[in-house]
């Protein structure tokens, strides 16, 4: 910075000499001129590179990769509008966001331990193995709030059920009967 500098001087030390001093509006001009000319201005390829790096990152967010198995649903200013299945799928970027990821492949759900009460007043423990998976994407992500929640909660009521409608010596062999339901 310091040698642009001094190289401006002499140039308008050149333009001042021999012009006579009726002109200085001249010379004024030309030494603002010979100061902007030197500073270091950004290039006009930074922001080209700017704007090069903005449309890859773009370009990048709107291109989705769904694998064998998944699926995503796609809302588009908040609204509900596809649901993407296996493959390459491009989105709008600003416009569409994915509301719901899930599989589609059967998954596992421990029930933790729940008190149950027998038809014959007898207290016991009971757990439960869940095997579940999703089939209408759609309705577990708006008709639901937490789904694996609410899975739980129907499986402990379901349980609950059939284990007061046996006795306790049933239960230790009814265990088919109750997986049929």
């Amino acid at each position: 910075k310091m040698a642009s500098i001094m190289l401006s001087a002499p140039l308008v030390m050149a333009f001042v000499t021999p012009q006579p001093i009726a002109n200085t509006r001249a010379v004024a001009l030309l030494s603002r001129h010979a100061i902007r000319s030197t500073t270091a201005n950004p290039p006009s390829m930074v922001l080209g590179y700017a704007v090069a790096v903005a449309t890859v990152s773009l370009l990048s967010t709107s291109i989705r990769v769904i694998g064998t198995g998944d699926l995503q649903l796609i809302e588009r200013l908040g609204k509900y509008n596809r649901k993407l299945s296996p493959g390459l799928h491009f989105t709008i970027p600003i416009f569409e966001r994915t509301s719901f990821v899930a599989t589609v492949r059967e998954q596992v759900l421990d029930v933790p331990p729940q008190a149950a009460i027998t038809r014959d007043n007898a207290p016991l423990k009971a757990d439960a193995v869940v095997y579940w998976k999703i089939s209408d994407p759609i309705k577990a992500r708006y008709a639901v709030e937490d789904l694996v929640s609410a899975i739980q909660n129907l499986v402990l009521t379901q349980l609950r059920s059939e284990i007061g409608k046996l006795t306790l010596d049933e239960t230790f062999s009814a265990r088919q009967k109750m997986n049929a339901v």
